[in-house]
């Protein structure tokens, strides 16, 4: 049995997978922070008994080159759009990911955001390394957050982390998922009373919130489902954070909602088109805060994630 294994920081997880099958581990081999295209994949896997991408495109192509030899595809992370699942279904090739080992990770990056916008730590941070100093009394105020309200919009594991350390900064949590009654155990087995939120319907969650962060995965229902209406109910002192899929929300709208003044600010960590484009015009806004997609990047996820898939790749 061989497997081919492309995410980074592989090594370690590659030596439970040694136990069933012989891995090779291209991450340093094909280049650092460069992934496969599609047809490098359609060359190499026929080689292959198993594969773990990382952001590699498995697409119908790829996977219909190999459906006769390839048995197990794993993914190490908490999303999987860079595989065609129904294709793989279809060809009855299971797909093994590892939804929640990022979780803290991501809700950590979201706070980190969400304090940056709040007290616009960025923009000060610019104006002191410029020169500019006006007294610590007159540059940019920002406000408490404790006694603030954070809307959650989607409950998941993210979300749940992000609430717990909400209520730890004083804050009120309301929360939109539609898959979530008050009766429902959530992600860290406990009832949302229990995790002291309150459920209420989309458009009350964006008229009552000062934070706005989005946890829900990118599909026909979700996508574009913040656009120029949604943005119209929040408060004009409100921010909308977004760390987790680009196309949820609608650029075109968001940037003139922000260029007007409809709400205060934005951090995102994800984009429409990613990588998106240097003269993309949300990117001209001081009152906007960007990452590249690196929420869910931290070292002790990353370990997590590929340990997770590669006991239950060798398992399969």
């Amino acid at each position: 049995m061989k497997v081919l294994a492309t995410p980074p920081d592989f090594m370690e997880a590659a030596e439970i997978l040694k136990d069933v099958a012989e891995v090779e581990v291209t991450w340093e081999k094909i280049g650092r922070f460069r992934n496969f295209t599609e047809e490098e994949l359609i060359r190499e896997l026929p080689k292959f008994d198993g594969v773990v991408v990382w952001l590699d495109p498995l697409g119908k192509k790829a996977l219909e080159s190999v459906k006769s030899k390839l048995k197990v595809i794993g993914v190490p992370r908490a999303g999987y759009d860079n595989v065609d699942v129904k294709t793989a279904t279809k060809l009855g090739i299971p797909v093994i990911y590892s939804p929640g080992a990022n979780a803290g990770a991501v809700a950590d990056h979201v706070f980190g955001l969400l304090l940056a916008l709040n007290r616009g730590i960025v923009k000060a941070n610019a104006l002191l390394k410029s020169g500019r100093w006006n007294g610590p009394w007159a540059m940019l105020p920002g406000h408490n957050l404790e006694g603030k309200t954070i809307g959650i919009v989607g409950f998941g594991n993210i979300g749940c982390r992000v609430a717990i350390r909400a209520i730890g900064f004083g804050m009120k949590v309301i929360v939109h998922d539609p898959n979530l009654t008050e009766d429902t155990m959530t992600s860290l087995m406990l009832f949302p009373k229990e995790l002291k939120v309150e459920l209420v319907d989309f458009k009350s969650l964006l008229r009552e919130s000062d934070f706005v962060t989005i946890h829900v995965p990118i599909t026909e229902k979700t996508f574009h489902m913040i656009g120029r209406d949604e943005l119209a109910l929040m408060k004009e002192s409100a921010f909308l954070i977004n760390a987790a899929r680009g196309g949820i929300v609608e650029e075109k709208s968001l940037y003139e909602a922000l260029r007007k003044g409809k709400i205060s600010g934005a951090a995102l960590d994800v984009f429409e088109k990613e990588p998106p484009n240097i003269n993309n015009p949300l990117f001209r806004l001081d009152n906007v805060i960007v990452t590249p997609h690196i929420a869910w990047c931290t070292y002790e996820a990353i370990r997590r994630s590929n340990m997770i898939v590669a006991r239950e790749v060798t398992k399969y």
